[in-house]
């Protein structure tokens, strides 16, 4: 019934949108998701093109990779540097609720002794994630050798 009423344009899409992040900000706040662990449904197309550079520069790579004892997924995970990375899209992560996310995850990693490197959707709109994953990941898998 709902999405009959959005495909009919019932719902106006930006105020809906803001009504839910709203919703799931108070939600936060409140601690609901205190014991939940996060993942996406689905790599984003930005996901998809970091995963791509790694695969065609040879570099091994789980995507979605849930640490033990974490309550969240990283976007990739390079065991042979220890290092996890996150793609972040230019509107989620603009938001105050994710760059809260995003800041935990970030402290998570760091105390857990892993590396952590943010990849931004404005950065690879500018360099390619084909550039960034030669001029940042690769040197550290040279410094390994």
């Amino acid at each position: 019934m709902i999405k009959k009423r959005w495909l009919d344009g019932m719902y106006n899409e930006e105020e809906c949108r803001k009504k839910m992040s709203q919703s799931k900000q108070k939600n936060w706040e409140d601690g609901a998701y205190d014991n939940v662990v996060f993942s996406s449904n689905r790599p984003t197309g930005i996901e998809l093109q970091i995963a791509a550079a790694l695969d065609i520069t040879g570099i091994e790579h789980e995507m979605q990779f849930h640490p033990e004892n974490c309550r969240y997924f990283y976007d990739e995970y390079i065991s042979k540097l220890n290092l996890l990375l996150e793609v972040d899209g230019a509107y989620w992560h603009s938001s105050e609720i994710a760059r809260k996310r995003d800041q935990e995850k970030d402290q998570w990693a760091i105390k857990n002794g892993y590396r952590l490197l943010r990849i931004g959707e404005q950065e690879i709109g500018e360099k390619s994630a084909w550039a960034i994953i030669v001029n940042q990941v690769l040197p550290l898998m040279k410094a390994t050798l």
